[in-house]
């Protein structure tokens, strides 16, 4: 199989329509993943051993990433994935702001 060929399976109607189902079948699985860490926080009101480098670098990434992902032609749910990423992320250190005395 040529670069070609692939190429043109890859813009098949069929084809986009798996991919698009593969992009929204991971929006599904990725949106719970932080949404677990802040109602955490939130049921213990506390942040503790919450890492914040890593959130930090969460939220920047997803936030340039969605902002690149609105210039350019890239699919709906890779955009709507980084917004609700970088929403999550942003809650999480909202979260350590407001729960720094429960750390």
């Amino acid at each position: 199989m040529t670069i070609g060929m692939f190429m043109d399976i890859i813009s098949s109607g069929t084809s986009k329509f798996i991919i698009d189902a593969l992009g929204w079948t991971g929006l599904i699985l990725l949106f719970p993943a932080t949404w677990f860490q802040i109602i955490k926080n939130y049921k213990r009101k506390s942040t503790q051993g919450v890492s914040l480098m890593m959130f930090l670098s969460l939220f920047t990434g997803l936030c340039l990433f969605f902002i690149v992902s609105l210039f350019q032609q890239t699919p709906l749910p890779v955009i709507v994935q980084f917004a609700m990423g970088g929403l999550g992320n942003g809650i999480v250190l909202l979260q350590m702001a407001v729960y720094k005395n429960g750390r």
